[in-house]
């Protein structure tokens, strides 16, 4: 049974010390234990199905080792990647993770740096609202790292940059021949200079002197940005170039533009942004912004453990680049 799991039972299953056992499991790097030693530890625990007394080790250590990972979404591929790739981060170095989904920042965010559930937050293009949260809420809690698109002054960032991606991509477009090229994204803030993807695209129609042609979906999902792109092909023919907001609805798009009888790239040649893996599985493989995501997480996470360490060092600060990756739904 998982619950007679102890870190005795796993010293003796590895025929270690206790104490060595120990201060794996409970994510102390101040030893001198070999990362070999660390992983074989940690698979161990993981195989025998061991689960720590969080309360237990809470009054003990003063910690949980429980980090929240605060999402806007569980519903994109991208966000649900985010969140593999920091659980695996935890899973190094013994901590678990719990999710958290924004909803109202100014409750949430309180909410969660108020919980004593948890040693620190990660919080992921959560910042719609936030720096409208009084100073004292930010300054004076638990430890946080803001991780993606945007930045906030004071605090712990790890900001990827996509501007440079997306002038690549439209570049891109509109030297394979594009002329009408669209952009494809939510409605609401992320269709506003609010979003770094807009606000470039703006300004490369505007140095181009050209008109801007946003395509605003109800929802980011694949369903709605198929139907969605289709219904305004049908009404208003359709762009030879579009770039989306993100990869979830290049996917989508991708559909639509079957739908309408149409192909990729000879009629509508497409570009997607963030990265996933399932982008080069298509036929033909589809282009994308990509994110650098393993960079991204280890970074984040990282800043976290340095903040929980200590809480008076000056803000961290990393910048990201994410990069256009060309492929077969760009016309050559």
């Amino acid at each position: 049974m998982a619950g007679d799991v102890t870190l005795r039972t796993i010293a003796d299953r590895l025929n270690v010390n206790h104490g060595t056992v120990s201060r794996v499991l409970n994510g102390r790097t101040d030893m001198a234990i070999s990362q070999e030693m660390r992983q074989r530890i940690l698979r161990t625990a993981q195989e025998m199905g061991y689960r720590p007394n969080k309360a237990a080790r809470a009054l003990t250590t003063g910690k949980t080792h429980v980090v929240a990972l605060w999402v806007p979404s569980r519903e994109t591929s991208f966000y649900n990647l985010i969140i593999h790739r920091l659980e695996v981060c935890a899973v190094e170095v013994g901590y678990t993770t719990t999710i958290r989904q924004s909803g109202d920042i100014k409750l949430d965010f309180s909410d969660i740096l108020s919980s004593p559930d948890a040693d620190g937050i990660i919080a992921v293009d959560v910042l719609k609202d936030f720096d409208a949260l009084p100073l004292s809420t930010i300054e004076t809690r638990k430890p946080f790292v803001l991780l993606g698109v945007h930045s906030s002054d004071g605090s712990d960032c790890v900001v990827v940059d996509l501007a440079r991606g997306v002038k690549s991509a439209v570049g891109a477009l509109v030297a394979s021949g594009c002329r009408r090229v669209a952009y494809v994204t939510t409605r609401g803030k992320m269709a506003s200079d609010w979003d770094v993807r807009y606000r470039t695209f703006r300004e490369l129609s505007i140095a181009a002197s050209q008109d801007m042609e946003v395509i605003e979906l109800t929802t980011g999902c694949k369903k709605v940005a198929r139907e969605e792109v289709a219904a305004y092909i049908r009404e208003r023919g359709h762009p030879d170039g579009i770039l989306c907001q993100n990869d979830d609805i290049a996917i989508g798009v991708y559909r639509a533009v079957a739908d309408c009888s149409l192909s990729i790239p000879h009629d509508v040649a497409l570009v997607g942004c963030d990265g996933i893996a399932e982008m080069e599985y298509f036929n033909p493989s589809l282009s994308t912004i990509a994110q650098p995501i393993d960079e991204m997480c280890a970074t984040a996470w990282e800043c976290l453990m340095r903040r929980i360490k200590d809480l008076s060092a000056p803000p961290q600060r990393y910048h990201l680049d994410a990069v256009f990756v060309p492929r077969d739904s760009l016309r050559k």
